[in-house]
């Protein structure tokens, strides 16, 4: 029988998403499921997400759930409760000066930083040609302990900061990437960025103010990502994947999900 990743026993694997199907909210101009946006492979249609068959038994896959519900309970567009938060202005993460930063009312930072966590571990261990941008190297071993740990923990190596941007709603699978001098690995998904610190350097102001944090509130920095020099190129590509490719919704897939 195969091997699951997280509990390293022999189990029968499952159909396993790397990013939870209830966060998927298409854009009718990049109707996209994931994007492996420096892969340089077409982008992939899918509208029950992306997952992969060789990672999780069915007992990890509950496990990593749990997760999964609450991000997807909190974000939905219907639940969804911003409330101003009350922060430093002039943060440097937003390069035209001061932005508005919102609190996220009901989210629980250590089940959303374990979330997160989950989403960049899945994807580094997926064979999927969209998760090839996530690289983790040595910290995926690291990741996956914080994983099987029952209790939720937030203050571990790999912060996590999360940003709002009402009109960025393209799902995609940054991967790694370098932002305000930090590497980070990225995903996007329902207006939201999600950016987990991968790197040893210190963090910068943004992410010791605002990163998910044991009784802290969960933060959303509100950032006009098409107006920022990495949106723009994110943006740019997913027109030349269109453009070269056309649009995934009018030709059949051969690929999962």
């Amino acid at each position: 029988m195969p091997i699951c990743k997280l509990c390293d026993r022999d189990r029968k694997l499952i159909d396993a998403h790397l990013i939870p199907r209830c966060m998927y909210d298409l854009d009718e101009n990049f109707p996209l499921a994931v994007v492996g946006i420096y892969s340089g492979d077409r982008s992939t249609r899918s509208q029950i997400g992306i997952y992969d068959q060789d990672i999780l038994c069915a007992e990890c896959d509950g496990k990593l759930g749990l997760l999964d519900e609450h991000a997807c309970d909190v974000f939905h567009p219907k639940k969804l409760k911003l409330k101003i938060a009350n922060v430093s202005d002039g943060l440097a993460i937003n390069p035209n000066g001061g932005a508005l930063c919102y609190s996220v009312e009901g989210a629980q930072p250590e089940l959303l930083s374990k979330f997160v966590l989950s989403v960049f571990w899945r994807s580094h261990n997926s064979s999927r040609k969209e998760a090839k941008v996530v690289r983790l190297g040595n910290h995926a071993d690291s990741i996956k302990s914080i994983l099987l740990t029952d209790q939720p923990i937030v203050n571990h190596a790999y912060s996590v900061h999360i940003e709002y941007n009402i009109d960025f709603k393209v799902t995609m699978l940054i991967g790694r990437n370098r932002q305000e001098g930090l590497i980070l690995n990225s995903f996007y998904t329902r207006n939201f960025g999600f950016h987990m610190k991968t790197d040893q350097q210190n963090h910068n102001e943004a992410f010791t103010l605002l990163c998910l944090a044991k009784n802290r509130p969960v933060y959303a920095m509100a950032i006009d990502k098409l107006k920022t020099p990495f949106g723009r190129t994110v943006v740019t590509g997913l027109k030349q994947n269109l453009a070269k490719h056309g649009n995934p919704w009018k030709r059949k897939s051969s690929q999962n999900g």
